[in-house]
């Protein structure tokens, strides 16, 4: 059973994600480490920008894959393994400076979704089948956020009027 329980340590969450036995939060320009089902909290920003700063701080999305964290924020993608978290700035996604990196993951594939502006808003859109190691251009005609899901090879992603279906990991969407 479970009982509800307060928190210590950490402010309002944006999101949570978890493993058996470790639970991950994100909360405004802040993550946080729960070893105790989520009783107390600890902050773990080595490797980020330390807040507060200008241009503030903003992690977007955090995704699991394997035995690494991703975490995207509007300073680029940065990954962590998920014990001794430290983190490191992915190379991939620095110029332009993204707005916001929203990340999917599954066992195979990681995907992001890189907002940036440029005279305009525009969404670009990538995938890593190297646990992060290189990213691939992926070709999603986007103008809007994306959601993805996935099972297996088969990939889905959900834009502001179109659902695409890729059945190669993201290499091709129809």
């Amino acid at each position: 059973t479970f009982t509800q329980h307060f928190m210590t340590g950490m402010g309002d969450p944006d999101m949570l994600i978890m493993t058996d036995s470790v639970f991950y939060a994100v909360a405004s320009d802040s993550f946080y480490v729960s070893n105790d089902h989520g009783y107390s909290w600890t902050l773990h920003h080595e490797g980020l920008m330390a807040p507060p700063q200008w241009p503030f701080l903003d992690l977007t999305s955090i995704v699991i894959q394997g035995d690494k964290l991703f975490l995207g924020t509007n300073d680029g993608l940065y990954t962590s393994p998920v014990q001794n978290i430290h983190w490191t700035k992915l190379n991939s996604f620095t110029n332009p400076v993204p707005r916001r990196i929203d990340l999917f993951s599954d066992a195979n594939t990681l995907i992001a979704v890189n907002l940036m502006y440029i005279n305009d808003y525009q969404y670009h859109s990538f995938r890593s089948t190297n646990g992060g190691a290189t990213f691939d251009s992926m070709s999603l005609p986007i103008s809007s956020p994306l959601v993805f899901a996935g099972d297996g090879p088969e990939l889905y992603s959900l834009s502001r009027n179109s659902l695409f279906k890729s059945i190669d990991e993201g290499i091709s969407w129809n």
